[in-house]
């Protein structure tokens, strides 16, 4: 079986593989919105499993933002909802 691979960028998109890089699909959350994807944590018995951490203190966003996708980026579950508020 093919390994999955996720990728994420400083300008906020998410893409994934299942094919070792032959082709890379979009699976960016919309939670995101152009800020900075800070950490992938893939699923180590899970392929289509990942968590999110992304960042928006360069753009003055403090609010935690942690998704993750049990469905290889198709959909994505908010997890933030019990993290604190705007902690600097």
């Amino acid at each position: 079986m093919p390994a999955t691979l996720w990728a994420g960028t400083d300008d906020g998109l998410v893409h994934v593989t299942t094919d070792e890089g032959g082709q890379w699909r979009d699976v960016t959350p919309p939670q995101a919105k152009g800020l900075y994807v800070a950490c992938i944590e893939a699923s180590p018995s899970d392929p289509k499993r990942a968590y999110v951490a992304i960042d928006g203190h360069r753009s003055d966003v403090f609010t935690p933002l942690l998704v993750m996708t049990g469905d290889g980026g198709k959909t994505w579950t908010d997890l933030a909802d019990d993290l604190p508020r705007d902690v600097r």
